[in-house]
């Protein structure tokens, strides 16, 4: 069976009514994910901006390991020309924050 198939059939199959769990989802987003995020627009975004602004039903956890991997990527001078180092160093040291700790 093809992958199209598959989802068609999930799709017209599916019972889309979920009971919504009374605590939020604890999710673990990935660094690419984040550093999308902070250096252009689109679905990263607008995630990341969900869940800052509270507006989410998930809860973000993070780990140093990770925290230490955004702020590899966003120590890139590649990426100079989509965001200055001041800003990346603010968004891994203060918008971070937010996240649960994790291990």
């Amino acid at each position: 069976m093809t992958t199209r198939r598959c989802v068609w059939l999930w799709r017209r199959h599916a019972k889309f009514d979920v009971d919504v769990p009374a605590e939020p989802v604890r999710v673990v987003i990935d660094a690419n994910v984040f550093v999308s995020a902070v250096i252009g627009r689109g679905p990263s975004t607008r995630l990341i901006d969900q869940w800052m602004s509270g507006r989410a039903s998930f809860e973000v956890i993070v780990c140093p390991r990770l925290i230490g991997e955004i702020r590899d990527v966003l120590d890139r001078p590649r990426l100079r020309k989509r965001i200055s180092a001041q800003d990346a160093r603010e968004f891994v040291e203060g918008d971070l924050d937010f996240a649960e700790p994790g291990t």
